[in-house]
């Protein structure tokens, strides 16, 4: 029976991550917003108050998930309640996860396990979680949990054709568009809209 083992590091030590990261980032439940990339760029944005964590579970062969974890040991203000939350929240991260290749249950207990035996907290708030990932559903059959329906996720239906666009907005912003493209012309310029149906948005990213 492999023995998993939790690594934590601070934000100073985020940067030794990045090639870990990297692999993890290529399961199928990840999004942008848990690339190494993105978290490069909210790693600058500690927060004042509470600790953040970037714990690496490993399974005694290799890393296979990492929990950006921001922990609050008291509660401030109306919404930061005491307990565990993901790293990220409140901010510009539209999806929320813990960043792994392939979701091992034991890997994301063991997380439980660190928290609760070095800081005495067993209460999650892990907000933003795609519905469709492994580890979500995971957590939704396993532990008892109060679902709180605080924001909209919104979804864009993106349209066949630039005409399809331009038809979707309003006539104040068409107008801006156009006027957008007569600048471009003028400066020898093309604009373009081009639509991808069919890729990811790390390709897209890319």
């Amino acid at each position: 029976m492999c023995k998993y083992r939790v690594q934590a590091y601070d934000p100073f030590g985020f940067k030794k991550l990045k090639d870990v990261w990297d692999k993890l980032y290529e399961g199928k439940d990840m999004t942008y917003f848990q690339s190494y990339d993105w978290y490069e760029i909210i790693n600058s944005m500690i927060p004042l108050k509470g600790e953040v964590l970037y714990l690496v579970v490993s399974n005694g062969l290799q890393p296979i998930l990492i929990a950006p974890l921001w922990i609050l040991r008291r509660t401030f203000g109306f919404i930061n309640k005491k307990g565990c939350y993901f790293f990220g929240r409140g901010g510009y991260t539209d999806y929320l996860n813990f960043i792994y290749k392939s979701f091992d249950p034991l890997a994301l207990d063991a997380i439980f396990v660190y928290v609760r035996t070095n800081y005495g907290i067993s209460r999650y708030f892990l907000e933003c979680m795609p519905e469709y990932s492994a580890s979500y559903q995971y957590i939704v059959r396993t532990k008892t949990v109060v679902k709180i329906h605080q924001s909209i996720c919104v979804k864009l239906a993106l349209p066949d054709s630039s005409s399809q666009y331009e038809n979707m907005l309003s006539k104040h912003v068409r107008q801006n568009l156009r006027t957008a493209k007569n600048r471009c012309q003028k400066s020898g310029l093309v604009l373009t809209q081009t639509f991808y149906k069919e890729t990811t948005d790390r390709l897209l990213i890319r």
